[in-house]
């Protein structure tokens, strides 16, 4: 059986907060598209965790999925 690796990672921020916060963001949804071209929402990453960069948050999801930024696509409506 071949292991399934990802391919792509979607991060959806946040495209609404409230005034005076415009430098947080957070994650609104993420997708993970596999090899054998299965897509998966990956809830346990939706947490309320704040982020002051896009940065941040590719960091943040090539630490938890532990995948390489190329693979990382985030976006976010505020930039």
């Amino acid at each position: 059986m071949q292991s399934k690796n990802i391919i792509l990672v979607r991060a959806y921020v946040e495209g609404t907060f409230p005034e005076g916060f415009d430098e947080i963001f957070r994650l609104d949804l993420v997708e993970v598209e596999y090899s054998d071209n299965t897509k998966m929402e990956l809830d346990e990453l939706i947490d309320n965790t704040e982020f002051n960069s896009n940065d941040e948050i590719e960091t943040y999801i090539c630490d938890k999925l532990k995948v390489n930024a190329d693979v990382v696509e985030i976006i976010n409506p505020r930039e």
